[in-house]
């Protein structure tokens, strides 16, 4: 039996999706208000169990019988309004997951983690599995919540917990196009006119979900992946969209001063409306970085076949738009 947090979002539910076809039998903790609308075709295959990470002990309860737990819930947020409740969720419910899991005596922990949470040296472009965490401007509230995430799960390794831990990049595909990376591709259905000088590393979520079905059926403890198929640049992302959906593709660049503009605007939006604003200060810092993220270790030891960035929006948009 596996038990899989987060499974209402875009990586967990091809996740449940992917270990389901491989005959796993499979629980899923969720909050009593979570939106089970990704996990609609598969929900009669499901047990749904309801609980919180937030509450240690529910998740002690639900991890009775169970052998591995896969973690993936998680809050991913630029907006400054959401960091108190986003390290509360990525940092103590992973203590929780990880404690729960070590008082019960479950054998197997996978954990979603990101690549924000990887080191950055200035000056480096190219990060691996094994660049250091160091102290920086150029890390956001979201990856330092995720890297004290990741402390926590190799504590648990230390305190005997067979841990493996995953750092994808942007996760792409065909999801809900009001939430997460899908709606990088709504602000092109939608024909927004500006794009940013900067670099997406991106991963399809059907290989997300391959290399993480991997790591139930093989035993890789101790390790850590990066599942990232390429690095290309927004205008071109952005464009391969747009031709796909047969819309007119972001084309204007957006200089400094109007991303400096554009956060403090969206910022008096989400003030009146209480919407997540899609440009933050931190969104429009990270947008110039250059970043390479390596992810041969995920080829060589888990025999992962990068999706192409051209079949994945192919994918997404014919799924999403038909």
């Amino acid at each position: 039996m596996i038990l899989l947090t987060g499974a209402t979002g875009l990586v967990g539910s091809f996740v449940a999706k992917q270990l389901l076809a491989e005959g796993y039998a499979l629980k899923c903790l969720v909050r009593p208000s979570g939106d089970r609308k990704l996990l609609s075709d598969i929900a009669s295959q499901i047990t749904f169990v309801e609980g919180d990470i937030m509450d240690i002990s529910s998740v002690r309860e639900h991890l009775v019988g169970v052998h591995c737990i896969i973690h993936c819930a998680a809050i991913i947020s630029y907006s400054s309004s959401m960091q108190s409740l986003m390290f509360n969720v990525n940092v103590m419910g992973t203590a929780n997951v990880v404690n729960a899991a070590l008082e019960i005596g479950t054998r197997k922990m996978i954990h979603v983690s990101s690549i924000a949470a990887l080191g950055k040296k200035e000056g480096q472009t190219r990060v691996n599995e094994n660049s250091k965490w160091e102290e920086s401007p150029n890390h956001t509230s979201y990856g330092r919540s995720k890297y004290l995430a990741e402390l926590e799960v190799w504590r648990g390794s230390e305190e005997g917990l067979q841990v493996s831990i995953v750092n994808p990049s942007i996760v792409l595909g065909a999801g809900d196009p009001e939430k997460s990376s899908t709606k990088l591709f709504d602000y092109v259905y939608k024909e927004n006119s500006f794009y940013t000088d900067g670099y997406i590393n991106y991963v399809d979520v059907r290989d997300v979900a391959a290399a993480i079905t991997t790591l139930v059926n093989e035993d890789h403890p101790e390790q850590q992946f990066i599942l990232n198929g390429g690095t290309t640049s927004f205008k071109n992302f952005f464009e391969m969209i747009a031709s796909q959906l047969h819309k007119k593709p972001p084309h204007i660049k957006a200089t400094k001063l109007m991303l400096s503009i554009g956060w403090r605007l969206t910022a008096i939006y989400y003030f009146f409306t209480k919407k997540e604003p899609t440009i933050t200060k931190e969104t429009s810092k990270i947008s110039k970085f250059r970043y390479e993220y390596i992810a041969d270790k995920s080829i060589e030891k888990l025999k992962l076949k990068y999706t192409s960035l051209e079949e994945t929006i192919r994918w997404t948009c014919q799924t999403i738009w038909g």
